[in-house]
């Protein structure tokens, strides 16, 4: 159990390769009960998903410009604070218990770098599997 102080620990948690398997985890999800982020035995350290998450990164500059987005200052203040350039990271949104935003990504090493509270009009796409 992680104490008070402690900083998040980052996993992965994909969907079962297995059909049925993914199938009964999604229904499970749709009707509340649990979803594959609450069965610890599909969990994989973060690295693992860097090749995935890098097909799916957005730019950066797709949080600013919009109601409810970052105004270009706050941007450019949240990017210096980062001490990289926009050309090495990717966002990906996020949604969970009623709370939205961004996380901030290294595209090399696929690391989490922030949380941006940042959700506003971020298109949610999804990469069709290759055996779509």
């Amino acid at each position: 159990m992680p104490d008070w102080a402690s900083r998040p620990s980052w996993i992965w948690a994909p969907l079962p390769d297995d059909p049925q398997k993914r199938a009964d985890i999604v229904a499970s999800a749709i009707t509340g009960g649990h979803d594959v982020t609450s069965r610890p035995e599909y969990f994989r350290p973060i690295p693992e998903a860097a090749t995935t998450m890098r097909e799916r990164y957005l730019p950066l500059h797709s949080l600013t410009g919009g109601a409810g987005l970052l105004t270009k200052s706050d941007f450019e203040k949240r990017l210096a604070e980062l001490g990289r350039v926009e050309a090495d990271l990717g966002v990906l949104p996020i949604d969970g218990r009623g709370r939205f935003g961004s996380i901030v990504f290294d595209r090399a090493t696929g690391q989490p770098l922030a949380y941006w509270p940042v959700n506003g009009n971020i298109p949610l796409t999804r990469k069709p599997r290759k055996s779509e």
